[in-house]
């Protein structure tokens, strides 16, 4: 499994749905931050980590994003 580090993961996974990736409906929310998941078009499961506020990193949020755009030109 794939894990992308995000800045914020509900704005990610919609967008990365509106391309046609298969979201998970579950998410999950814990001390160690959000995580939600989609299938990519080989059927291999992705995550996508939102770390909490203390754990936050510079420019991560764009990297899933960046792959949903990929993901439509190959559709």
């Amino acid at each position: 499994m794939l894990n992308y580090i995000v800045n914020d993961l509900h704005p990610v996974l919609t967008a990365l749905r509106s391309v046609g990736c298969d979201r998970d409906a579950r998410t999950d929310a814990s001390a160690h931050g959000k995580f939600g998941w989609v299938m990519d078009p080989e059927d291999d499961r992705v995550e996508h980590w939102e770390p909490p506020n203390r754990d936050r990193r510079n420019s991560a949020g764009s990297r899933s994003v960046q792959v949903a755009h990929r993901l439509d030109a190959t559709m």
